[in-house]
């Protein structure tokens, strides 16, 4: 794949899907373990936004944008 994408690489192809696949895995690997774990917040117990808060912030902020992150 790098010998046929060239300097492309690893910026298309398969790669590059592995490598998103990889990130939301760890995303869902780190939320559903939060929310096993029991964090939520005291003050609205039932929602989640905490557990995917801090699985976006283990997994996956790195990878965008500072308006992506901003967004999410």
């Amino acid at each position: 794949e790098k010998e046929q994408h060239g300097s492309a690489w690893p910026k298309t192809g398969a790669t590059l899907a592995l490598m998103w696949l990889k990130r939301g895995l760890k995303f869902m690997l780190v939320l559903l373990q939060s929310i096993s774990d029991g964090e939520r917040d005291e003050e609205h117990p039932n929602l989640i936004r905490v557990n995917a808060l801090k699985a976006y912030e283990v997994s996956l902020k790195k990878y965008h944008g500072w308006m992506l992150q901003k967004l999410f």
